[in-house]
């Protein structure tokens, strides 16, 4: 009985300790919490007010590289306004039109920052790949 009850204990000890961690962990990846700090390090969502052909080519490169699906198209508007690009999948078509129907696939969601108020980085956001992009300049978004 001794051992059992030395065991319960071992087991409430252990649940509040890694609540306690994570709870830690938590408001260590707050950004609210991290605003205090005296870190040299920022990052804010940007947009990309005026593209050049080079800069869109390295988008749709980045962002082929994710969505398998086939080949991306993006205009100048990819990121002109917003730090979000959802792509989703084209609907499937047969030889009598679109299949009418919901895709219950989730949309690849691709997020844009500016680091230090110097680098335009790309953010797969399923995935967490990123890239520096070197041809797109970015601007912090209002």
């Amino acid at each position: 009985m001794l051992t059992k009850r030395k065991h319960m204990n071992f087991s409430l000890i252990l649940v509040y300790s890694t609540l306690s961690l994570l709870l830690t962990g938590c408001k260590a990846l707050d950004p609210a919490a991290s605003e205090n700090s005296d870190s040299i390090y920022s990052a804010v969502d940007a947009i990309i007010p005026k593209h050049t052909p080079n800069s869109i080519a390295e988008l749709q490169l980045y962002v082929s590289q994710v969505v398998t699906e086939g080949k991306v198209t993006l205009t100048e508007n990819a990121f002109a306004q917003q730090s979000k690009l959802s792509i989703e999948r084209t609907p499937i078509k047969t030889l009598q039109g679109p299949i009418v129907g919901r895709s219950l696939e989730t949309p690849h969601l691709f997020l844009l920052i500016l680091e230090n108020n110097q680098q335009c980085v790309l953010i797969h956001q399923q995935s967490q790949q990123h890239w520096v992009l070197q041809e797109a300049k970015c601007v912090a978004r209002e």
